[in-house]
């Protein structure tokens, strides 16, 4: 029985200690569960606060984004009004670049027009230039016996208007003109030499509205070859100094005052003549004179300068005898508005003389209806004949 009791006791006492041990297990897994639930809420909390922390973030993130956002459209209009501004730049440059080679291309242009200019200019510079080159190499054109030189190899001009008496007794001398290598007849008139054809040199120099100072007859080769070139004034004194510095400056407009013996468009060794030198041709011929002290007329002496043939016919008693062999033919003129008159019916040539007037200077006239050779003056801006007489 006391064992019974005493086991009961000690079963009692085991069932005592074994709730004990229960309730003490359970405590401290309550307050590890509290803990827990605690560390769980204070997690809780904290998640709640990074939540809280990440919102902010992320309004902070976002207005950070807005920002940058600002910041990238700020950053991406500056960059574009960059682009712009350095496009804008790129296309000043460029514009500063084309209009630097626009300006090049206009000075270019206007260097173009001036050289233009300076051609045209130039070309007449060159005209000049040949000729005197073709004046540094001539000779000075001397008298030789009729048909010296062979007209297979040389220019000779037509004969067919001359005096066939003087032809058939070589009458005639004649003189090579080197510069073109033309042949003329001359003839001796008293104490005077004279070319017995007009001249044919072109003398191309240029006027400032002409191409040209010396012309054929309606623009005609054929003119040239039968009556010589027609001269302005200033070509026939060669006033651009080609040849000689006689007659330079002598222009159709202004008074040079040029004296003694100009050469002018003549070949070396001859001049054109003055109007002293055509008086003496003139006088010995003249059956009489009406001198009006700044005109005259010689009568009776333009039937013995005037050629037999080819001239219109007037009358038994204005016709040309040719007695001197000067065998002027009727070249005609060319008016100062370019018109070509007269040919076949007058005969003009230049003297070197001028009037007081700087318009005008002397001129010897043959007429198809005068017996007469007349001495006056004339404008220079016409184109007459040319015949040379020996220095």
């Amino acid at each position: 029985m006391k064992k019974l009791l005493l086991s009961s006791a000690i079963l009692a006492t085991f069932a005592l200690f074994s709730a004990c041990g229960d309730d003490s297990s359970s405590g401290p897994e309550e307050e590890s569960s509290s803990s827990i639930e605690v560390e769980e809420k204070s997690s809780s909390s904290v998640e709640e606060e990074g939540k809280s922390s990440a919102a902010d973030k992320k309004s902070s993130s976002s207005e950070a984004k807005k920002g940058d956002s600002s910041s990238s459209e700020e950053a991406t209009s500056s960059s574009s009004e960059a682009e712009s501004s350095s496009s804008i730049a790129e296309e000043s440059s460029s514009s500063s670049v084309i209009a630097s080679s626009s300006g090049a291309k206009q000075s270019s242009s206007s260097e173009d027009v001036s050289s233009s200019s300076e051609e045209s200019s130039s070309s007449a510079k060159q005209s000049s230039s040949s000729e005197e080159e073709s004046s540094s190499s001539e000779a000075v054109a001397e008298v030789m016996p009729s048909d010296t030189y062979n007209c297979a190899s040389y220019n000779c001009v037509s004969t067919e208007y001359l005096n066939r008496d003087m032809l058939d007794t070589n009458g005639y001398g004649e003189i090579l003109d080197t510069r073109d290598n033309q042949v003329y007849k001359v003839v001796t008139i008293g104490d005077q030499v004279w070319m017995a054809q007009n001249l044919n040199y072109a003398y191309n120099v240029r006027t400032s509205s002409l191409d040209s100072s010396s012309f054929c007859y309606n623009g005609k080769a054929d003119s040239c070859a039968k009556y010589g070139r027609l001269y302005l004034w200033s070509a026939a004194m060669d006033s651009a100094g080609v040849f000689s510095s006689d007659g330079e400056g002598c222009d159709i407009d202004a008074a040079c005052g040029a004296s003694g013996a100009i050469r002018g468009v003549c070949p070396k060794g001859w001049h054109l003549p003055s109007l002293a030198e055509w008086k003496r041709l003139l006088e010995p011929m003249a059956t009489s004179i009406d001198d009006h002290s700044s005109y005259w007329y010689y009568y009776g002496a333009g039937r013995m300068l005037k050629s037999e043939d080819g001239w219109g016919y007037y009358s038994e008693s204005t016709k040309g005898i040719d007695y001197s062999g000067f065998s002027a033919l009727p070249a005609g003129d060319r008016y100062y508005n370019g018109y070509f008159v007269n040919a076949g019916y007058d005969a003009f040539f230049w003297s070197s003389s001028e009037m007081i007037n700087s318009d005008v200077a002397y001129i010897m006239d043959l007429s198809f209806n005068g017996e007469y050779a007349g001495l006056y003056d004339d404008d220079k801006n016409y184109a007459f004949s040319v015949r040379c007489i020996k220095d």
